[in-house]
């Protein structure tokens, strides 16, 4: 989310372009992505990805307790090249999101991509 309240006049015009120039690269990539339809090789759609990798998140990572502002891409079929100890199949998604530590301090924004198959995340990887 933009702050406002920080950016001028010139600034604010500024990042509002920046924003635009990129939008219609991820509207092509969105649009060029297959729409999976039952089984494939990956395993079939998983249509509750977000609440696979909500659980993911509180259950196998310890120090998060809450998440806020949990984004998670549409899964595209395929093995990650990302995703170095994997050599399976299944269902790639990229997830950002803001946790929560068990005393209520932010851990900042958290990005990881995660390979779900047959309803579990079996593979992730942290991006820095």
């Amino acid at each position: 989310m933009l702050n406002t309240r920080s950016l001028n006049g010139p600034m604010l015009g500024a990042a509002l372009m920046a924003a635009l120039a990129f939008t219609p690269a991820c509207i092509s990539t969105i649009a060029e992505s297959p729409t999976p339809e039952g089984s494939t090789a990956a395993g079939p759609f998983p249509t509750d990805y977000e609440a696979i990798v909500r659980k993911w998140i509180l259950s196998d990572l310890f120090r998060i307790v809450s998440i806020d502002d949990l984004e998670v891409s549409k899964p595209v079929a395929g093995v990650s090249k990302k995703l170095i100890l994997s050599n399976e199949e299944g269902w790639r998604c990229d997830v950002s999101f803001w946790g929560r530590d068990r005393i209520g301090t932010s851990t900042g924004r958290m990005d990881y991509t995660v390979l779900i198959r047959d309803g579990e995340v079996v593979s992730t990887q942290k991006h820095p």
